[in-house]
């Protein structure tokens, strides 16, 4: 028998922190931190906003920074 060979497919997964400001439901602005591991930052950022949409007690969130993480890319093979 012939033996099959595979495509190997490798992703690379950065860790982001983002830094971002938000409202209370008293109203009040607050600064948190999150750390998402995504492929890119586009990603993360698309992740983190679909997040706070689902947040019960975060509104009016708006990213300040993104930073990825140094020495933190892990890399899959699948």
């Amino acid at each position: 028998m012939e033996e099959i060979k595979g495509i190997s497919v490798k992703l690379s997964i950065t860790k982001f922190i983002i830094t971002f400001e938000y409202e209370t439901k008293k109203g009040h602005r607050q600064i948190g931190k999150r750390s998402i591991r995504h492929l890119t930052i586009k990603n993360a950022k698309d992740h983190f906003k679909e997040w706070a949409k689902q947040s019960r007690t975060i509104f009016n969130a708006k990213i300040l920074s993104i930073v990825e993480k140094e020495n933190s890319t892990e890399i899959i093979e699948l």
